[in-house]
């Protein structure tokens, strides 16, 4: 028995004959698929977002990590590469409100002139961020998270040291600490 006879034609190298074309568009789409799946790229700041979407819209209680890697589009396991449970998922979020809490008023302080102006501003920011954050804001003064995290949200991430915005910064012409 020859040995060309112990494998199939297809497979028979002849030579100056094309041999038979395998179909790679199929196998190269499903591979670019499941890389594509495989690594979320930022992971973090969209399980981070995805949270909030939940915090604002369906409150507190219906957030949790499951949830947040629904709606970010993970498989359920991912959010745990990032956060160790939710309380850390909560802290991280506070940490970014804190962040954005103090952008805010700086902003607002900055653009005021006089000392009363700047104490206005700063009240209306606090106010302006309070109502079109609510579930953020009620995250961030209403909870114990900060407490029960261990420390997750350092405390430079507090609106007044992110901001600058004490009392004596804002109006220290009014005597204020």
């Amino acid at each position: 028995m020859s040995i060309w006879l112990a494998f199939p034609l297809h497979t028979r190298y002849v030579a100056g004959m094309p041999t038979k074309a395998k179909n790679t568009r199929t196998r190269d789409k499903a591979a670019s698929k499941k890389a594509s799946s495989y690594h979320h790229g930022a992971l973090q700041e969209a399980l981070i977002r995805s949270a909030r979407e939940i915090l604002e819209s369906e409150g507190y209680e219906a957030l949790t990590l499951r949830a947040a890697a629904r709606r970010a589009g993970v498989s359920q396991a991912a959010p745990y590469n990032h956060f160790a449970d939710k309380a850390a998922l909560l802290a991280a979020i506070a940490a970014q409100g804190f962040k954005e809490f103090g952008a805010a008023m700086r902003h607002e302080v900055d653009a005021a002139v006089d000392p009363e102006a700047r104490l206005n501003a700063a009240g209306i920011a606090y106010v302006a961020f309070a109502t079109s954050n609510p579930g953020l804001f009620k995250l961030m003064f209403g909870s114990s998270v900060h407490q029960s995290s261990g420390g997750i949200v350092p405390s430079d991430t507090c609106c007044c040291a992110v901001s600058g915005t004490t009392p004596s910064t804002v109006a220290p012409e009014l005597g204020c600490k």
